[in-house]
């Protein structure tokens, strides 16, 4: 039997050391004290085992965002209160471009 290394590679600990980089800057900047914030986490839910879901706003606009120890991935930019997506969906994008 082979046995796996559980150890991530030089590049995956590169990669996990920035994006933890780049989580703490978001963090910083989404509870730093001042009169108009542009960032900020609406929500968060734990899945457990270091994974989460979190709803971020970023210039009035929202997304949902899920993160593990090794990433975090963009889900959906969501409706604003007015029920619109925030992103054009595929049928606009493929009318854009003449497809």
């Amino acid at each position: 039997m082979l046995a796996r290394s559980t150890q991530p590679s030089p590049h995956e600990a590169r990669a996990g050391s920035r994006l933890s980089a780049l989580v703490g800057r978001i963090w910083a900047a989404a509870t730093a004290r001042r009169d108009e914030r542009t960032l900020r986490i609406c929500e968060m839910l734990s899945l457990g085992d270091r994974r989460f879901l979190a709803v971020i706003e970023c210039d009035r606009q929202r997304f949902l965002l899920a993160g593990t120890p090794q990433n975090i991935s963009l889900l959906e930019r969501l409706e604003d209160h007015a029920g619109r997506k925030n992103r054009a969906s595929d049928e606009d994008l493929a009318e854009g471009s003449g497809l």
